[in-house]
């Protein structure tokens, strides 16, 4: 899998269940965003679940992934 960001191969770290399927999960430590918890912001890797049909999920919400 590629980072949908930097294009920077990546292996598969986990996996998340979404409507009884398993996703795996990936994470690019080049690729740094903003992770807001409560009133504070972190800066964390992106990190990103992808389906069978190659679509991109937010692991801790099951949202598409926006990169915007």
């Amino acid at each position: 899998m590629n980072c949908p960001n930097c294009k920077s191969v990546l292996e598969a770290c986990g996996e998340v269940a979404m409507e009884g399927r398993k996703l795996l999960v990936y994470q690019c430590e080049a690729c740094i965003r903003p992770w807001k918890v409560g009133q504070e912001t972190f800066d964390t890797c992106l990190t990103f679940a992808v389906d069978e049909d190659g679509q991109m999920f937010d692991p801790e919400t099951l949202e598409p992934l926006s990169l915007n």
